[in-house]
């Protein structure tokens, strides 16, 4: 096993910054083991819902308006 030993930030929920680049090209699957020291603190905001739904809307302006029930119904039945 090789073992890379790097810092890193956390730019969202799914993208972790690495404070220095890695040496070399991987492909494959990769373990990654998290390490919080003393500092990192977990940062919990709440979603901000309406945002998502106008987010929704801008980038699907032609999609016609459900309700959930609708929604998931189409999901259970498909297309």
């Amino acid at each position: 096993m090789n073992v890379i030993d790097t810092m890193g930030v956390f730019e969202d929920a799914s993208h972790l910054r690495l404070e220095e680049p890695v040496c070399g090209v991987f492909s494959g699957p990769v373990r990654v083991l998290l390490v919080f020291n003393g500092e990192a603190k977990a940062v919990r905001g709440r979603p901000d819902f309406r945002a998502e739904i106008g987010s929704y809307r801008r980038d699907f302006p032609g999609e016609p308006a459900r309700s959930s029930d609708e929604w998931l119904k189409e999901l259970r039945e498909g297309e």
